[in-house]
């Protein structure tokens, strides 16, 4: 078409069709990234759903939980689990919530989505939440390690750290509110249970070692 128009028009005329083109071309293109930068900015998490505040979720026996989104964040949620593999909640870089233990637990593990997703056999790492005694004078602020100023750890991922109610309620300032949708969630563990049952096991302190090298000798 841009040929056929050159042979009509010459070609001051083709090159201004060119860059009206390349110019609707360019808007869109924008208008294509910006879309996607505003749809991965939205926050999300297995078994959650955004809403307007805090609402009523705080009571007795749950902790504020905060997870600041930082240049190492990622987009992997921290997931708690209770005992048996079932879902507690799920939060995602850039938001908080209230997270109510269940009655039976003691504790709860806290594990990054990318491990319930991955292949049974992966190595993971795994917190322990204990479950607070009286009055919840404590919250969780989720984080990401970093090796120094500048660099991340390539497979970090979200560490749940005790602070003070004070400090955890400060690290919500600015954060989305997510509540929790336990059938979705519960859902969402189902399709990967056999992970989910890797999940609940003892696991490493650290990666596993490289294989050992066996050196032989040769006798003359």
């Amino acid at each position: 078409m841009i040929a056929q128009k050159m042979q009509a028009d010459g070609i001051a005329t083709s090159y201004g069709l060119a860059m009206a083109q390349a110019k609707d071309f360019g808007v869109l293109a924008i208008a294509f990234v910006a879309g996607m930068a505003v749809g991965c900015a939205a926050p999300s998490a297995p078994g959650m759903a955004v809403v307007s505040s805090s609402g009523a979720s705080s009571g007795p026996g749950s902790m504020l939980v905060a997870f600041p989104a930082s240049a190492c964040t990622g987009t992997d949620s921290a997931v708690f689990l209770d005992d048996k593999g079932g879902f507690v909640a799920a939060v995602a870089p850039g938001t908080a919530t209230y997270l109510a233990f269940p009655e039976s637990a003691t504790h709860l593990y806290v594990v990054s989505s990318r491990d319930v997703t991955a292949q049974p056999g992966t190595w993971f790492r795994r917190h322990e939440v204990a479950r607070p005694e009286g009055r919840v004078d404590t919250g969780i602020v989720v984080e990401v390690g970093r090796i120094d100023a500048r660099q991340c750890y390539r497979n970090a991922t979200p560490t749940p750290a005790l602070v003070t109610f004070e400090a955890a309620t400060r690290a919500t300032k600015d954060l989305k509110w997510l509540d929790v949708r336990a059938d979705d969630g519960t859902r969402w563990l189902a399709e990967h249970h056999a992970r989910v049952a890797q999940l609940l096991e003892t696991p490493p302190s650290s990666p596993p070692p490289p294989p050992a090298v066996t050196t032989l000798t040769r006798v003359p």
